[in-house]
């Protein structure tokens, strides 16, 4: 905003100093009108993107294995493994009958 007048303190403003203070006002207008659009646009992203992160975080307590998962799967392999070789000894001990 430039003033284009020259005034000294304390005398009145003249139709000019009244137009462009006019002209000030509604490039400020609009300038705000644009943050406004703005703002609203990040609010409506922020919102999305909460809503991604909510999805995330369920995903990940509910569908993604954790360590604990992992090892409970681990030691069921491991026994039944364990068991598998137990039969395949017994099977050998009585003539190798069942695994041919």
């Amino acid at each position: 905003m430039e003033d284009n007048t020259k005034h000294t303190k304390g005398q009145p403003a003249t139709k000019a100093d009244v137009q462009a203070v006019k002209v000030d006002m509604r490039a400020v207008k609009a300038d705000v009108h644009k943050l406004s659009e703005t703002v609203t646009r990040l609010a409506i992203d922020l919102s999305k993107t909460q809503g991604d992160v909510r999805q995330i975080k369920d995903d990940m307590a509910t569908k993604v294995a954790t360590k604990d998962d992992i090892g409970r799967v681990m030691s069921a392999i491991d026994a039944f493994a364990a068991q598998s070789l137990s039969y395949q000894n017994h099977d050998k001990l009585r003539g190798g009958k069942i695994g041919a």
